[in-house]
């Protein structure tokens, strides 16, 4: 299954980015996926082609991100609705004995990486600089120097 991200990186040009990314790439920072590569079927997807830096196109990189925090959330309540199809209840944590060791408490781990903010195949945007999705370092980087924030757009395959 092909996942489409955006690594959100500082680096003094687009070349510097991309290479931080591939050096990340190459050396298993992402062990969920078994392999990867700039653009890839998700060049144009988020933004024209596979890269934007910040500066060029606010707006653009804005709704880029946005588009793919949507996609976490989207994720984050499916697994979610599927804890309760499963019996499993959220609030209380009531996980039946029965399904302990199975397949029913898939959907709670899923649901667990993605809101306590884990690198994982449902995160689509994350912060490669402070290895976060939180996205209030970017935010404060963007503030003081919009002109070295880069969006890299990355194929993972999972």
């Amino acid at each position: 299954m092909h996942i489409g991200h955006i690594l959100l990186v500082e680096a003094d040009s687009l070349d510097e980015a991309k290479a931080e990314v591939n050096h990340r790439l190459d050396g298993g920072y992402f062990g969920w996926s078994d392999w990867s590569e700039i653009g890839g079927r998700y060049i144009d997807f988020y933004v024209d082609g596979d890269s934007l830096r910040y500066s060029d196109n606010p707006e653009k990189a804005e709704q880029a991100i946005a588009k793919a925090e949507g996609f976490r959330e989207e994720q984050l309540e499916r697994y979610i609705d599927k804890c309760v199809e499963n019996g499993i209840t959220i609030t209380g944590l009531d996980v039946p004995k029965n399904t302990r060791q199975s397949f029913d408490v898939y959907p709670l781990y899923k649901a667990a990486q993605i809101a306590s903010g884990m690198n994982c195949e449902e995160t689509y945007v994350y912060d490669l600089t402070y290895g976060t999705q939180e996205l209030d370092d970017f935010r404060k980087r963007v503030a003081d120097n919009p002109e070295n924030q880069y969006l890299i757009v990355v194929d993972f395959h999972h």
